[in-house]
């Protein structure tokens, strides 16, 4: 690096030998033009840190953003396949209280059948879908499924 800066003094100077006007010695003028390319060197590079930075910075949240959602879209079918696997009356009971948002009361009523029936098919359900899970993705999806199952 050293060499190629010292290359560009010379072709500046080489380059501009019509128009510079030396008042003191020529190694003064040397040094000060050699100084100033140093100086301009280390504030691109600086400045090329800082771009890479923030670049990295875009290019990570771009990333992150990207990789969330096709995480999302990867539980949403696992769990779309392990809701399949239920029979029709526990899929209907968990499809109506986990994914309508409706109140078991609601959802046994919508279903004609006793709240401690409905409640039966949610425990047998979420018991379904965790074996379902843990079998296909192991503990990240069954964290990803706790947290679906329990929201904050």
């Amino acid at each position: 690096m050293a060499e190629e800066l010292l290359q560009d003094v010379f072709s500046k100077i080489w380059n501009q030998k019509a128009s510079i006007s030396i008042e003191r010695s020529f190694s003064g003028y040397l040094f000060a033009a050699a100084r100033n390319r140093v100086y301009d060197f280390f504030q691109q590079v600086n400045r090329d840190q800082v771009l890479h930075a923030r670049i990295m910075t875009i290019a990570s949240e771009a990333y992150d953003h990207i990789e969330q959602a096709i995480f999302a879209k990867e539980n949403a079918d696992l769990l779309r396949k392990a809701i399949d696997t239920l029979p029709p009356q526990r899929r209907r009971a968990f499809e109506l209280c986990k994914l309508e948002g409706l109140t078991y009361r609601q959802a046994s009523e919508e279903m004609g059948i006793s709240l401690s029936t409905l409640k039966d098919h949610m425990v047998n359900a979420l018991d379904a879908i965790r074996l379902y899970i843990s079998r296909n993705v192991g503990v990240a999806g069954m964290l990803a499924f706790y947290c679906f199952c329990n929201p904050s």
